[in-house]
């Protein structure tokens, strides 16, 4: 999925109950700058406003994500660009608006106009730069708690502040690497104490794993995580139980994750199913390509 690697319905609910949410509080308490003839309409225009705004942040901010990855930008660089183009996707928004819920305002009460777009009048530059305050303070409050509380990554993200794989490549080459190790019964144990680490959300199907200085990021087909574990000492744990192997210092793979390896820019990375490029470390290139062809 772009956006979020959850499944279906947990992410849709992720994503459709917090504006749900807001939009209700708003209309039932009356909050806002305009009033309506009885709550339960403010109630549903608050949902409707919201959730368009919301599903539209979500869009936007996916395409950005997208775009920005090649530059390893932080999360809240596309993010911010997710609120800008939905502000000025709401603008002509506001026709519907007026139309379905003017007749309900109270006498004397009125939208502020938003469309046509008149950034040279200072009036509404100050009312769109307010709207988008509101709207980024909520939009990044809302993706830092999905990914550090509930441990969802969010637009191939699992850290707010940087992407995990400027970590490892700031990280140094080891002189020496393991061998691409096959599934077998004796590292059962060791993957069960792993997944006990893991919250119940994100299932049990590994797709790799990533060195976060004294954590370690487990990504699955349903998400991803942080644990408090060192690197090494979850690759151990894994032992024989997955098939797969440590591509770089930082990056262990799934052999069944692999998509496909290539060189970009004269750098060997590894693409994995789940749309994540990972760098491969000059001493780990002949365990990448063992796990590709071993893929096909």
């Amino acid at each position: 999925m772009a956006s979020s690697d959850v499944a279906p319905w947990p992410y849709a609910r992720l994503i459709l109950l917090p504006p749900i949410i807001i939009g209700l509080t708003i209309g039932l308490g009356q909050f806002g700058s305009v009033r309506f003839e009885s709550r339960l309409v403010h109630a549903g225009f608050g949902v409707v406003s919201l959730l368009f705004n919301w599903l539209a942040m979500e869009g936007f901010s996916a395409l950005a994500a997208k775009a920005a990855r090649p530059f390893r930008l932080p999360l809240w660089v596309p993010l911010l660009a997710g609120v800008l183009m939905a502000c000025l996707l709401h603008a002509p928004f506001t026709i519907l608006r007026d139309s379905f819920f003017t007749p309900f305002l109270r006498d004397g009460s009125a939208f502020f106009q938003t469309w046509p777009w008149a950034f040279n009048d200072p009036k509404y530059l100050t009312e769109a730069a307010i709207s988008f305050f509101n709207r980024a303070l909520i939009w990044l409050t809302f993706n830092y708690f999905a990914i550090h509380a509930l441990g969802v990554s969010r637009f191939g993200y699992s850290h707010f502040y940087y992407q995990p794989s400027q970590v490892a490549a700031r990280s140094a080459e080891p002189v020496s690497s393991p061998p691409v190790v096959e599934p077998g019964p004796s590292a059962k144990t060791g993957l069960d104490l792993l997944m006990q680490k893991l919250p119940p959300h994100v299932g049990r199907a590994i797709i790799s794993l990533k060195a976060q200085e004294h954590y370690t990021e487990v990504t699955t087909r349903q998400g991803s995580a942080l644990i408090y574990m060192r690197f090494s000492d979850a690759v151990a744990l894994l032992g024989t139980a997955v098939a797969g192997a440590q591509i770089h210092r930082s990056h262990w793979v799934a052999r069944d994750a692999v998509e496909r390896v290539e060189r970009e820019d004269g750098k060997l990375v590894i693409h994995l199913a789940n749309g994540e490029t990972l760098p491969v470390g000059r001493t780990y290139q002949h365990q990448a390509r063992s796990l590709a062809s071993g893929s096909q």
